[in-house]
């Protein structure tokens, strides 16, 4: 499952349309046959609007290709390829969303001992995190 690409702060709206584009790539490169615009939005966590909006610039771009389903379950679920050139594009945003990621981490790090520093000079505490469990001592 991805998560919700509006549970993430911090994001310019390049950067978050550029999220959007990377996960909405993600999606059509797995293995999900039938998929609706409804769940996709769901999925990503933006309106049903937004995901037709890039969707169909994804596909003016030629970066997937779109095709109904005959016997679909549902009337609305298409089929979403990526094309080769879908697929370069995923990967060139796939090293670009890991280098940013990897950048928020250690930013995310430097952070967190500054305020840890911050609690100790302050009061004497000490709080330490061990795998995302939080320990005062």
């Amino acid at each position: 499952m991805i998560p919700s690409i509006s549970a993430v702060s911090s994001m310019n709206s390049e950067q978050f349309n550029e999220e959007i584009r990377f996960r909405l790539l993600k999606i059509f490169d797995s293995s999900e046959k039938e998929l609706t615009q409804r769940k996709l939005a769901e999925q990503l966590g933006i309106s049903l609007g937004k995901t037709n909006y890039c969707i169909t610039a994804l596909a003016k771009e030629g970066l997937i290709k779109i095709r109904r389903f005959k016997n679909a379950s549902s009337k609305l679920a298409y089929a979403y390829m990526l094309t080769p050139k879908g697929l370069e594009k995923k990967f060139h945003l796939l090293v670009h969303f890991l280098s940013r990621k990897l950048r928020e981490h250690e930013n995310l790090k430097k952070e967190i001992a500054e305020l840890n520093e911050e609690i100790t000079n302050s009061r004497g505490i000490q709080l330490t995190t061990m795998a995302g469990d939080s320990e005062i001592t």
